[in-house]
């Protein structure tokens, strides 16, 4: 098991632009609400493999017709036919035979997952698929839903979530803030949304058709336990929302998925409970890991209530529209009810029995023994399996040699194959049926059936020997044997152990009040300590070959330890029968002190456990389970961005290298070494990941990477720190969108802390490919401009500390003013004027309109103005009765709907003399 310290994560938006103040927010409300408890938290860590010729049931669907459906485990679809406990087998083309999922649509198309192969979906009741890959980039489907829209969402193995909105055709990713992407089931909630249980990041909810999550306040009530390991889902018509977790129970929530809250305070809420659905009373039932299926009543009782099926937990669960219920129950097939749950009876179809033997050679290849559909081999570590070849159908045992051979026990004796079941030997012990085989360091092969033999030249010959007799003087039969690395030989006959030191010539009982009875398998670590699993009894180890023994029990009576193996760290781990509630895959921490290892298995009565070198660990049950030692999972190597990088844009990428045997990765981001709290936690199968949201300008900020197989995980990578940017500065003047600027202008931002010079840029586009106006290392927040007239200009700036430049603010875009018109006449400086005085100027480019001034100054200031206002005309305006002998000055600025532009440079006239006239009386003009 994997033990991991975690705490409680809060995710930051990027709300706050005070990166301490947002860290003092989170950690108060960290304070507040989760109590800031770390928790010793256990991950699941196995996975179902594909099986060879393995037919459990995985889920149930019903068309409009009524018809019923079941997918199985490698046997592709099956209709419920005859009497109404008989299953037929309908697909004959579907691409993959492991069914994850299905969901059958109002035209009765039948879409189902697969382990492998994607979406299939057929419309002719399941005779005839076609695959649906298109875009659907994990192949792995869990979880298969329709919305009300009209769109189908996939929920895939650490691939997130796939969206069709042309039922099937094509296929998009659908994970926007959906940081946990191994989706263990998506539920349609009653006003529309969507909630996605995950498989470690707990409940996820969309409100847009799954295009943005949101993760849920899946926190117990009352307590601080996170809620990260959810199952299956199913909506009732109450509203709420009901779910299945590891270690909580069932948990259900009113508002769509974004609180959840204990279905009860008592009964099952410590229990690991998997699948889900409602009686004809929308009474909850459910199937536990161990305890098989319950029902909660909660109207009478308001408690859980046990049926009359509790020996293992099913698969899958479904109630069809007439009120039937039915069950999947590993190895023992599908149930079906017809009270509510209550009780529950057996179908026709009988799944085949557990596989009953498992081994790996040295370079990682598994070898499965089944009865009775003989021996497979897997070159993938149990991705996929292939037929030996070997002509019987039904496996007692599986061994391998020093030499990577193959020897399997058959009803017809022992085989050989030294080419991965290539080619098979006979070896002799025919009819024998030899249910054990080990082969010593020193060649020698040793196998019991009743009898014990022993072959000392590869299997060219046997010799069957007599271990011990009863008081009659009858010969017990063998009823196991195992050898060690010393070449001793072990055997138990009625009910004793025994031990031979020189090949089965002599035997000497280690039986006594205190040594194994009725041993069922053994082992042997690197030191030569032996580990006995007995039936009953326990464990016992002996460290001295066999001359005393310490007995472990688990701390209680009565346990079946089936088999025992040992890990890369050499550490115990051991299968059992299920005996007084206690079953499945355990490891040994310390005498009597054991930890469990049964998560994810949806039944623990054991068959068979192997381990190799590589680290890989399978167990059989029903089906294969795979799960790989964490210490085997190599941290990956950061690649992007490198350590200490500065000047890091906000919303950066990041890369690692690929680990060897992940499957998936996790990712975290934090502002704090320590990563009290994350600012983004995922989990994704690709190496190369994009921040969902931007992160803060000038900060530091730490990433690392593990690496993920099932939910085993490798140490955290080295951190890697980063500092972004320095933010762009804010623009000032000319505001967006100015008009009618002066060709002389200044352009002014603010200042940027921490920055030490500033550059800009003026161009004529908006993609600063033409730029005219440009200059770096600006100690100063403001420069002088002197552009053309009439232009329509784009100016950016940004900010640097030192040679790390921020970003580029966004520009913006100011219009300049016409130009000043050219005066014409009367020519600057001219005297002897009339009195009445005609301007004229030449006309601005796009100027429609002009305003005028007239002084007696030629600073015009206010009280010499003697004329301020629009002309007549476009290029001349008329001045009349100005005074004899008089100098003025006078200019012109140009303008148009957009603004005016300068005044040109002022020019002056003078007035003639007064004529004779005036001394007759004639009036002159003030």
């Amino acid at each position: 098991m994997n033990i991991i310290f975690t705490n409680n994560r809060f995710n930051m938006t990027n709300k706050y632009h005070n990166p301490a103040a947002a860290q003092m927010i989170a950690i108060i409300f960290a304070v507040i609400f989760f109590n800031c408890t770390v928790k010793l938290f256990a991950y699941d860590d196995w996975e179902k493999t594909k099986s060879p010729f393995c037919w459990n049931f995985t889920c149930f669907g019903e068309d409009r017709g009524g018809r019923v459906f079941a997918g199985s485990w490698g046997d592709g679809l099956y209709q419920l036919s005859g009497s109404g406990t008989t299953w037929t087998k309908v697909s004959t083309n579907l691409q993959d035979p492991y069914i994850t999922c299905m969901f059958i649509d109002s035209s009765n198309k039948i879409f189902v997952g697969t382990y492998g192969s994607g979406v299939c979906y057929s419309t002719d009741y399941g005779v005839h698929w076609i695959q649906t890959t298109n875009g659907l980039e994990n192949l792995s489907i869990k979880t298969i839903i329709k919305n009300v829209a009209g769109n189908l969402l996939v929920g895939t193995n650490n691939g997130g979530i796939f969206r069709s909105t042309n039922l099937g055709v094509t296929w998009l990713p659908a994970n926007h803030g959906l940081w946990y992407q191994d989706v263990n089931s998506l539920c349609l909630s009653i006003n529309g949304g969507i909630c996605a249980a995950t498989n470690g990041g707990g409940f996820y909810y969309s409100k847009d058709d799954g295009k943005t999550w949101v993760r849920s306040n899946a926190t117990t009530t009352g307590t601080n336990y996170r809620i990260d390991y959810a199952y299956q889902m199913l909506a009732k018509i109450d509203g709420n929302i009901y779910a299945t977790t590891a270690h909580r129970g069932i948990v259900y929530s009113p508002d769509g998925g974004i609180q959840w809250y204990e279905l009860d305070s008592l009964g099952m809420k410590s229990y690991n409970m998997y699948a889900i659905t409602t009686n004809p009373a929308l009474l909850i039932v459910a199937g536990t890991r161990t305890t098989g299926i319950s029902y909660y009543d909660d109207k009478l009782y308001n408690m859980w209530k046990q049926s009359d099926f509790f020996t293992s937990g099913p698969d899958a669960l479904f109630r069809t529209s007439t009120g039937t219920m039915f069950a999947a129950m590993p190895i023992e097939g599908i149930y079906s009810s017809s009270d509510g749950g209550k009780t529950w009876k057996k179908h026709s179809f009988n799944n085949a029995t557990g596989l009953v033997a498992l081994t790996q050679g040295k370079n990682g290849l598994a070898f499965c023994g089944r009865t009775p559909t003989g021996l497979s081999i897997s070159t993938d570590y149990g991705k996929s399996w292939a037929n030996a070849g070997l002509d019987t159908n039904t496996i007692f045992c599986v061994a391998i040699d020093s030499s990577n051979n193959i020897l399997v026990g058959a009803p017809s004796g022992i085989y050989k194959s030294t080419n991965n079941g290539g080619i098979w030997t006979f070896l002799g012990l025919a009819s024998m049926s030899p249910k054990y085989i080990s082969v010593l360091r020193n060649g020698n092969i040793i196998a019991s059936a009743n009898d014990f033999n022993i072959s000392t030249n590869a299997g060219v010959t046997w010799k069957k020997i007599t271990i011990a007799k009863d008081a009659l003087g009858n010969a017990f039969g063998c009823e196991f044997t195992a050898g060690n690395y010393n070449n001793d030989i072990y055997a138990s006959a009625g009910g004793n152990l025994f031990k031979s030191t020189n090949a089965g010539t002599n035997w000497t009982n280690l039986s006594n009040d205190v040594a194994p009875l009725n041993t069922l398998s053994m082992n042997f670590d690197y030191q030569g300590n032996i580990y006995a699993s007995c039936q009953w009894n326990g464990l016992y180890i002996s460290t001295n070959n066999g001359t005393s023994w310490t007995g472990d029990k688990m701390g209680k009576a009565n346990v079946y330890f089936l088999a025992t193996a040992f890990n890369t760290q050499n550490k115990l781990v051991n299968i059992q029968r299920v005996t007084n509630g206690i079953g499945g895959t355990w490891i040994r921490k310390s005498p009597n002190n054991w930890d469990s290892l049964n998560s994810n298995m949806t039944i623990i009565d054991m068959q068979s456990l192997s381990t190799n070198s590589l680290g890989y660990t399978y167990a059989t049950t029903d089906a294969i389970y795979s799960r790989i030692d964490s210490n085997k999972l190599i941290p990956p190597n950061l690649l992007a961005p490198a350590s200490n990088t500065t000047g890091l844009n906000i919303n950066p990428s990041f890369s690692w290298t690929s680990s060897s045997f992940a499957e998936a990765y996790n990712f975290e981001i934090a502002n704090d070494p320590s990563f009290p709290y994350s600012m983004e936690y995922r989990t994704q199968s690709s190496t190369t990941v994009t921040l969902e949201r931007p992160l803060y300008y000038a900060t530091t900020y730490y990433w690392r990477v593990r690496a993920k197989y099932n939910n085993s995980l490798s140490e955290w990578s080295n951190v890697r720190a980063f500092t972004t940017i320095i933010p762009p500065p804010n623009l000032i003047s000319p505001a967006d969108g100015a008009r009618g600027v002066k060709r002389k202008h200044d352009l002014v931002w603010n200042s940027v802390i921490t920055a030490t010079n500033y550059d800009y840029q003026v161009a004529t586009d908006t993609l600063f490919s033409s730029i005219i106006s440009t200059q770096t290392f600006i100690p100063d927040t403001t420069v002088n401009l002197t552009l053309q007239d009439y232009t329509q200009y784009f100016w950016r700036a940004r900010a640097a500390a030192g040679t790390a430049y921020g970003p580029w603010s966004k520009y913006r875009r100011y219009l300049t003013a016409v130009a000043p018109p050219q005066l014409t006449s009367p020519a600057d400086k001219s005297s002897g004027m009339d009195t009445v005085v005609v301007m004229t100027w030449d006309t601005s480019v796009a100027s429609t309109k002009y305003i005028i001034l007239i002084s007696k100054s030629p600073d015009f200031s206010p009280d010499s103005i003697i004329y301020e206002g629009t002309t007549d005309e476009n290029n001349r305006h008329r001045m009349p009765l100005l005074q004899f002998n008089k100098t003025y000055w006078w200019k012109i600025k140009a303008g148009n709907d957009d603004g005016y532009g300068e005044f040109c440079d002022p020019w002056s006239y003078t007035t003639g003399i007064m004529a004779s006239s005036a001394i007759l009386g004639v009036i002159q003009p003030v």
